[in-house]
């Protein structure tokens, strides 16, 4: 019964953590459609109707000239032109059905009844808001999507980071040095909280922002951790 305990505790373990992350991840969508609603009646209450897109757009330009000529080639613009085409395949017929009730509700005549008048401004309000939802989630998803793609490019600095921190423990191991358990499990308990914190930093500015920036923070960061986390593991391996 022990041995079989021993069997299961690391899948439900490994389990756990997905499923955290997953549902930190899928949180981060709905912090940012709670933030886009309230925006729509604050900072950006006369901004246009395509302000997502365009703040897209605007992210994928400054994406295309950081990458240079070859960026209608590049992986990055296929998988994202992929992701695009998909998520408009689910939403299309949502935003069918949306238009329509929109259409529906505005063709409905005012009512001398101030209770069915109330009714229909509350039902446009949901329509309306429902549609911002389903553009949310387009800026959400390529967010999201842009930044799992940039791990990829950070893997220079992560390498960099675990050469030092080899190079570091053969000298402290060689010179008598003695290991750090607590750095050790501090620096590798980070790499889950700062991804979360960067995820969602990137993902709910709800702004333009420039995502070389937060790729390269969070390099720096993964890589400084991962240093420290190799060169004060065990002495002797």
């Amino acid at each position: 019964m022990t041995d079989a305990k021993r069997r299961v505790n690391p899948f439900l373990s490994v389990f756990g953590n997905v499923l955290k992350t997953f549902s930190l991840v899928i949180g981060t969508f709905f912090f940012a459609t709670i933030l886009e609603w309230g925006g729509m009646h604050s900072w950006w209450q006369n901004a246009s109707e395509t302000r997502l897109y365009e703040r897209t757009q605007r992210e994928i330009q400054r994406i295309e000239t950081s990458v240079g000529a070859s960026f209608d080639r590049h992986w990055f613009r296929s998988a994202i032109s992929s992701v695009s085409t998909l998520s408009d395949r689910l939403l299309a017929p949502v935003e069918r059905y949306l238009e329509a009730q929109q259409q529906d509700l505005v063709e409905t005549p005012e009512s001398m009844s101030a209770v069915v008048n109330a009714t229909l401004q509350i039902r446009r309000s949901i329509n309306r808001h429902l549609v911002v939802t389903t553009e949310v989630f387009r800026a959400w998803l390529f967010r999201l999507l842009t930044f799992m793609f940039g791990i990829i490019s950070i893997a220079p600095v992560l390498l960099v980071g675990l050469i030092d921190g080899l190079v570091r423990r053969e000298i402290r191991r060689w010179g008598g040095g003695r290991e750090s358990a607590w750095l050790y499990v501090f620096a590798s308990k980070s790499l889950f909280p700062t991804f979360m914190l960067f995820l969602g930093m990137y993902v709910l500015w709800p702004w333009s922002f420039s995502f070389v920036w937060i790729n390269s923070l969070m390099g720096l960061c993964w890589g400084n951790a991962l240093s420290v986390s190799v060169a004060k593991f065990k002495k002797y391996m």
